[in-house]
């Protein structure tokens, strides 16, 4: 699994004046989809509560493509860039109608919440499992769409 799925429908209160889907809105689909992806990973709600871990959002960069109408059918695809020892660089991409509506690139970091939030070294199982997901340098290139580059380092 190289591609996470996350699928939702756009509701009637996320649409604004223009009579498309507020940009907020989408913020808030793509960060459902994260939280989605991180229970995925084992960064799930009891993970949080046994260890005190989590991910927080460092970064992230959203290209607007198109606009998306109430009703309309979403699916974001994640797909995992980067990887180091405490953070991870992931790509989505929001569909609807097989058309690319939105990107957004985010870099997340471990955190540990106890006693006060600290970054920390993923663990290992979850570093595991990202790495398994990250896309090779070939398939990164291919990507039709990318927000603003993210990355570690100058």
């Amino acid at each position: 699994m190289s591609v996470f799925t996350f699928q939702a429908t756009v509701h009637p209160d996320w649409i604004d004046y223009n009579g498309h889907m507020r940009d907020a809105y989408y913020g808030l689909v793509f960060s459902m989809a994260s939280d989605a992806f991180l229970d995925s990973i084992g960064v799930t709600a009891d993970y949080r509560a046994t260890t005190g871990g989590t991910v927080y959002l460092v970064e992230c960069h959203t290209f607007y493509l198109a606009e998306v109408k109430i009703d309309a059918p979403l699916v974001v695809e994640a797909r995992v860039l980067d990887v180091d020892s405490k953070r991870f660089v992931v790509h989505m991409t929001m569909l609807s109608d097989g058309k690319v509506r939105a990107v957004n690139e985010r870099m997340e970091l471990h955190v540990n919440q106890h006693p006060e939030p600290r970054a920390e070294a993923l663990p290992d199982d979850i570093r595991a499992t990202l790495d398994a997901l990250k896309l090779d340098t070939g398939e990164i290139a291919a990507l039709p769409q990318r927000a603003r580059k993210l990355g570690f380092g100058a």
